[in-house]
């Protein structure tokens, strides 16, 4: 191979490692001086070191490769080691497929350059693959994966690496046995693919757990309040029992019977919560309005559905009604109210909390909300822990592809704050 061919090779390889690693991470595609210069590093290493030493080649092209990572990208050292394992891959696995295509239909073209179309024709598929799928999801389930399943990506490259030095080595060898190679990178691919759904299944199941016992004090609030309204339905039939007793006429019997009835009627304002069909968002909002009347704060719901639907799971949607619903009951004061409007339509759950504010908020101080680390809170008590709740919600509202938004109105010469999600 002369100088031409190793330059023409080495830069494309270089390119597909460049769009590969750009895809994964979704960074824009924009060449800096600093690609250029590991470029030229790539090729005076490929110019220096002769042909007969292709192991030391392999191995000085996978450090220069490495260190562009390293150096290209902001992340902790392990996740750009996987992510330099994952362009690596992918681009190899993409060389195995355009030689396994070559093989299978007898390609030959331009004899003599096999590795300069080969390396071409696997930037034309890497550059189709990060057009059209996403393929920064990979990433995505990578990093946030188990330890086991990362062992399993390194050891994967292992035997990717051993492929690619096969070829180095004697590329012919490597054609007559494309069937073995073929089968065995499918059964790696299946084998990593299984243990990535089993992973995955776990994964859920253990979120859903902890989600489950993180909301089990709000089950036990709701049956410890059952008891107690079982306790206090008690002692008012007890006092209804005692009224004739205690009203002399007619006319103190009807004004006693009115007045209680409308002291009971007071506890019917959370009675359209238990007829939706989510038991854990009602329980939640249930909790939560136990936990405002105790602060001396009123929350009145207007349920517009009571089959509620949604892109999200339960849990979910119950965390980020909470966080409302949180944000609400801190901005307000004694003797507050606020006002929940809850509905479902084309598939999807609309929430809409309204609470009293002391000022006006224009549109600019609003959008500050979203921000991440900005609280309208007092920072004084623990600034580590406020301002990412709204952050949080838009971040993951937005990922659902749902609707989220908040404004601020004048209504009955009082400011309102509304806040709303919708997905």
């Amino acid at each position: 191979m002369n100088i031409v061919e190793s330059v023409i090779n080495i830069t494309i390889e270089f390119l597909c490692i460049f769009f590969v690693s750009r895809a994964f991470t979704e960074t824009k595609e924009h060449l800096l001086k600093t690609d250029i210069a590991f470029v030229v590093s790539s090729i005076l290493a490929g110019c220096i070191i002769p042909e007969k030493y292709n192991i030391l080649l392999l191995i000085t092209g996978q450090v220069i490769f490495f260190t562009y990572i390293l150096y290209r990208y902001s992340d902790t050292m392990l996740n750009r080691f996987f992510l330099f394992i994952l362009s690596f891959g992918t681009t190899l696995l993409c060389q195995l497929i355009v030689m396994c295509l070559f093989m299978l239909f007898s390609l030959s073209l331009f004899p003599g350059y096999e590795y300069i179309m080969l390396n071409f024709c696997t930037f034309i598929l890497i550059f189709l693959i990060c057009r059209i799928f996403p393929v920064h999801n990979i990433y995505n389930l990578l990093i946030n994966s188990s330890l086991p399943l990362r062992c399993i990506y390194t050891d994967t490259y292992v035997i990717l690496l051993s492929f690619l030095l096969m070829g180095k080595l004697n590329l012919q060898n490597l054609y007559s046995k494309y069937i073995f190679v073929f089968v065995s990178i499918t059964l790696l691919a299946a084998a990593n693919i299984c243990i990535i759904y089993y992973d995955q299944k776990m994964f859920y199941q253990q979120r859903e757990l902890l989600s489950y016992m993180q909301k089990l004090p709000i089950y036990e609030t709701l049956v410890d309040d059952i008891r107690a309204s079982q306790h206090e339905y008690s002692n008012h039939l007890q006092s209804l029992r005692a009224l004739p007793l205690s009203c002399p006429d007619y006319n103190s019997l009807c004004h006693a019977l009115e007045q209680y009835t409308l002291q009971y009627s007071s506890h019917l304002n959370n009675y359209p919560l238990i007829q939706i069909n989510m038991p854990l968002l009602a329980a939640a909002l249930y909790s939560l309005f136990s936990s405002a009347e105790q602060k001396g704060i009123s929350i009145l719901f207007n349920i517009y559905s009571t089959v509620l639907k949604s892109t999200l799971p339960e849990y979910l949607l119950t965390d980020y009604v909470c966080i409302l619903v949180n944000n609400a009951i801190d901005a307000c004061q004694k003797n507050d109210s606020i006002f929940i409007y809850l509905s479902s339509s084309n598939g999807k759950t609309r929430f809409e909390i309204r609470n009293p504010s002391t000022i006006y908020y224009s549109p600019n101080k609003i959008s500050q909300f979203f921000q991440s680390g900005y609280s309208t809170k007092n920072s004084d008590v623990s600034p580590r822990k406020h301002g990412y709740g709204l952050y949080y919600l838009l971040k993951n509202i937005t990922k659902a592809k749902g609707d989220i938004g908040a404004s601020c109105i004048k209504y009955d010469n009082q400011y309102q704050m509304i806040f709303f999600i919708e997905v």
